[in-house]
């Protein structure tokens, strides 16, 4: 349950793992994310990951043996011609 004026910021009373839980089913639900996620499912994404910065560690994790994206068709490649997505972990600047 969420108390509060929105320009003062809320306060979250209540089990935080099921209002996390509400709050994901309610942005899957929305017409973009939903778009994506179904483009997303319907092909095996072969991403290329670029870091840039310390995100990269958050994706490695995701191809290890907790969550194994490799069981949902993400197979990981180093390069950009065999990919059909680029990610792109961290900070871009204009010198890049």
């Amino acid at each position: 349950m969420v108390h509060g004026d929105w320009r003062r910021g809320l306060i979250l009373v209540g089990n935080l793992e099921e209002a996390a839980e509400r709050a994901a089913r309610w942005l899957v639900g929305k017409t973009p994310i939903r778009t994506l996620r179904d483009w997303a499912t319907s092909f095996s994404l072969w991403p290329a990951h670029l870091t840039t910065s310390c995100c990269g560690a958050e994706f490695a994790a995701l191809y290890a043996p907790k969550y194994d994206a490799e069981r949902l068709g993400s197979l990981p490649f180093t390069h950009p011609r065999n990919t059909n997505l680029m990610l792109i972990e961290g900070t871009l600047t204009r010198k890049m």
